[in-house]
């Protein structure tokens, strides 16, 4: 079995606001098993069209491009940041909806092993809720999903897997098994303790 893991991507929601700790936990579970890792980033949002350029049938790359530009230079520019220094980092930015599964599809696409995203910040009342896209995530990812929670490094860290003995509902034993599985990899990966 893999002591880590192989290709790490990393679906970030906003090109421009990544928190510095998200990257530190990333840099750390890339280091720690030898993992390429891809900076990705779907634009999902509508452009407006300046009615003078409908009316002219402007390309759509004209329109669109700008905004890929921007959003692959802010990856480039975390690429090349402090935390990731020293990392096999590549960075993709693609127009594609909806947000969850873009990132599905990417993930097939380059093989990643497994999935990170950042569980961002809510107003007081909504803390204890994620995001729809961090849901459909955990939902329908196949590959085992990390979401990231504050800054706060991994020391001594703890990975806890949960696991179904019984098989309630149905549920094989197989899960039982990748879950495991993935758990002792992130577990290694980061110098932990897995408890199940």
């Amino acid at each position: 079995m893999s002591t880590g893991f192989r290709s790490i991507l990393f679906a970030i929601r906003d090109a421009s606001h990544v928190a510095p700790g998200a990257l530190r936990k990333l840099a750390v579970l890339a280091r720690g098993s030898g993992a390429r890792l891809e900076l990705y980033h779907a634009l999902t949002e509508p452009v407006r069209v300046p009615r003078t350029l409908a009316v002219l049938d402007a390309r759509a790359d004209t329109l669109f491009e700008p905004v890929a530009r921007h959003a692959r230079r802010e990856l480039e520019r975390l690429a090349r940041g402090a935390a990731l220094r020293g990392l096999r980092v590549s960075v993709h930015v693609d127009w594609d909806y909806p947000a969850h599964e873009a990132v599905v599809r990417r993930a097939r696409a380059i093989g990643a092993d497994l999935v990170v995203g950042e569980a961002h910040a809510h107003r007081l009342a909504a803390r204890p809720f994620l995001q729809n896209t961090d849901w459909e995530l955990i939902r329908h990812c196949p590959q085992p999903l990390l979401l990231l929670k504050g800054g706060r490094r991994y020391d001594a860290a703890n990975v806890l897997v949960a696991v179904d003995p019984f098989h309630a509902a149905d549920k094989p034993a197989s899960l039982d098994r990748a879950l495991v599985a993935s758990g002792q990899r992130t577990a290694s990966a980061l110098g932990g303790t897995l408890h199940l």
